[in-house]
């Protein structure tokens, strides 16, 4: 039986996951403080193996913090325990419909976030985080032929998306290939981050030398990333014939009560929800219109 308290297990499970989603720690900027950068240097595993590794990381978390006594837990205790459970059992649960997603779709997905990821959020300050940015750029094709890999078994499951997905997918990566690699935004978000490192700390030469070798790494790794992506997805052009929801997935009813609850910590029915949707906009409306007449706008 775990003996210590329950927030050192939260930190645990918090840290584990944290250190193994590099990109997460990117975001997070938790530990450049620290003078940790490494993790800038890698791509996360997108493969159907890592999605499998997580949900098993996932049932060993919940089985381990099942095994404390909570019974007598009380303040901080009791609600990290009572969070980290919620949160645990609610990833268990969905498990069934682990792969009932899109991981490349219009609104999010490698073909937009990852260069997001590099050009808005991932810091070049000096020599070692350009270093970092380059290795990144390498590991394009790894990634995106394990992105390819997951959504194949997708289609294998029969999980494709809809066909407006597909169309808008299909024509952003094509404009990101239009832009050539000279003028692709990660060669030149790349540059104008050299360009702000003070002269003393990185000459012209090496940031011309740096910017060069990005070009030629877009050209012989991003591109042709995007490339075969663009190729697979035209490939669905045929079998995403329509622009159905959920519910036309593989046991996409049992799916989507699972999202509602997932996303609403409720146990309401999908009509029980609607129904106080719309109540609730005709409840906001009339006390804006009230507000507005107070104010003399009709």
């Amino acid at each position: 039986m775990p003996s210590r308290s329950i927030n050192w297990y939260y930190t645990r499970v918090f840290a584990q996951f944290a250190l193994e989603n590099n990109e997460l720690l990117t975001q997070l900027r938790m530990l450049e403080g620290i003078g940790l950068r490494g993790h800038n240097a890698k791509l996360d595993d997108a493969s159907p193996a890592e999605t499998e590794r997580t949900a098993a990381r996932g049932r060993a978390f919940l089985d381990t913090l099942k095994r404390y006594d909570a019974s007598g837990f009380t303040g901080q205790d009791k609600l990290s325990y009572d969070i980290l459970d919620y949160f645990l059992s609610s990833q268990v649960k969905g498990e069934p419909w682990r792969y009932h997603n899109f991981p490349v779709n219009q609104l999010f997905g490698i073909q937009s976030q990852l260069p997001n990821l590099m050009t808005t959020t991932q810091q070049v300050n000096d020599a070692t985080d350009a270093e970092h940015y380059l290795a990144r750029l390498a590991q394009f094709p790894r990634k995106f032929d394990q992105v390819i890999e997951s959504m194949k078994l997708r289609e294998e499951r029969k999980i494709i998306p809809p066909q407006f997905v597909v169309e808008k997918v299909g024509g952003q990566i094509r404009e990101f290939i239009a832009t050539g690699a000279p003028n692709n935004a990660l060669v030149t978000t790349f540059k104008t981050k050299l360009d702000k490192i003070p002269t003393e700390k990185m000459d012209a030469a090496k940031k011309a030398e740096l910017v060069k070798r990005a070009e030629e790494s877009v050209a012989a790794n991003v591109l042709p990333a995007y490339t075969k992506l663009g190729a697979y997805i035209d490939t669905l052009k045929t079998k995403a014939t329509a622009n159905n929801g959920a519910w036309s997935l593989p046991d996409g009813d049992k799916y989507y009560e699972y999202m509602i609850e997932a996303q609403t910590t409720t146990r309401m029915k999908a009509d029980e929800l609607h129904k106080l949707g719309v109540a609730e906009v005709a409840r906001i409306g009339t006390e804006m219109d009230a507000i507005l007449d107070a104010a003399g706008y009709k």
